[in-house]
């Protein structure tokens, strides 16, 4: 079994701001760390997450047609790619030559209709004085045409830019991408159902013949750290968003919201989750692997397991949780059960 390690790869934990404002310590979720998440997501529930390191959008339009033309017999699919494009609003303290931001960009096809959908937390936009709107980067244009010719597919973004700390675009995107394409276990239907009407439904700019600006929607909204963001996206039906917890948003409010009015710490509670997450989902994929078609049947055991052991205050945890996934695999695997007996004998 080998020991988790922690570094820069899989994340870093930081000491965080808005403005002069401390927020206390933010994880900055490595791709290491974000490709170990979009695994777990996928045996939880069966998430489609490919994590990308891309600098320039355009890069993407190969895949994405490719995507395309592997659905076209299908009436609905969906498939998010989390990008990391290399820019950084913020360079990180301790590594400043660790630039990247993340981003989501996702594949929607729904009754054989087709679009592209991009939620950035720090969308790469300035403000036109002269109209009162906001212009994007023209290489966001340039790929929103580029695909449309080549794929006839058209761009649909969010418009208002919805991340406060230095480091939470990471999480952000890991989590959004998840409720983009999570599939509810229980109902075998996806956790946002219609989301491609639903975000066709929350245009609210046009850029070009095939570039549209959106409302947030609610699912996404949770991640967001300003309060009149919330305010000016929240949809008017208080829709289900958890649909395992019967949550609404109004409850998701009620459940975290009730800190400073400026600023929601959703998505730092969320990153230090994934941090946990990530340490977890280290051992589980030696586990899998090891234990092969064993492994679903004491999957959720482990997990849980898992869990309360990094959530406790041990100071050991970290050594606890090698230990116990080690033993874990020994209950399970005879022959790695003898191989620890060989060992502590030569010891």
């Amino acid at each position: 079994m080998k020991k988790f390690i922690l570094d820069k790869n899989y994340y870093i934990r930081e000491p965080d701001y808005t403005g002069t404002a401390f927020l206390g310590e933010s994880i900055r979720l490595g791709f290491e760390g974000r490709k170990l998440i979009a695994d777990y997501y996928h045996e939880k529930y069966q998430t489609n997450i490919k994590n990308l390191i891309i600098p320039n959008l355009l890069d993407l339009i190969p895949t994405i047609k490719r995507i395309s033309e592997k659905q076209q017999n299908k009436s609905e699919y969906r498939e998010v790619l989390a990008i990391d494009d290399g820019h950084d609003f913020f360079p990180s303290l301790e590594y400043p030559d660790q630039r990247s931001h993340s981003i989501s960009v996702s594949y929607l096809k729904e009754k054989r209709e087709e679009i592209i959908l991009i939620i950035d937390s720090f969308p790469p936009r300035k403000l036109d004085f002269e109209t009162g709107k906001y212009k994007f980067h023209p290489s966001h244009h340039e790929f929103t045409k580029k695909l449309f010719s080549e794929c006839d597919i058209p761009t649909y973004t969010n418009n208002a830019l919805f991340q406060q700390d230095k480091y939470s675009c990471h999480t952000i995107a890991v989590g959004i991408s998840r409720d983009i394409c999570a599939i509810n276990p229980t109902t075998n239907t996806y956790y946002i159902p219609n989301l491609l009407s639903l975000i066709k439904g929350r245009m609210e700019d046009q850029f070009s013949d095939c570039y549209f600006g959106i409302k947030l929607i609610d699912n996404f909204l949770r991640f967001s750290q300003f309060s009149n963001v919330i305010k000016k996206n929240q949809e008017k039906e208080n829709r289900i968003i958890h649909p395992l917890k019967n949550e609404t948003f109004d409850k998701f409010k009620e459940r975290y919201l009730k800190l400073p009015e400026n600023f929601n710490f959703y998505p730092k509670l969320k990153g230090l989750k994934y941090a946990n997450l990530t340490e977890i989902q280290f051992y589980a994929a030696q586990l899998k692997a090891e234990l092969k078609d064993k492994w679903l049947a004491h999957r959720s055991s482990f997990i849980e397991e898992a869990k309360k052991i990094l959530r406790s205050n041990d100071e050991i945890k970290h050594e606890k949780l090698y230990e116990y996934s080690s033993h874990f695999l020994s209950n399970l695997n005879p022959d790695f059960k003898e191989l620890i007996k060989q060992m502590n004998q030569i010891l």
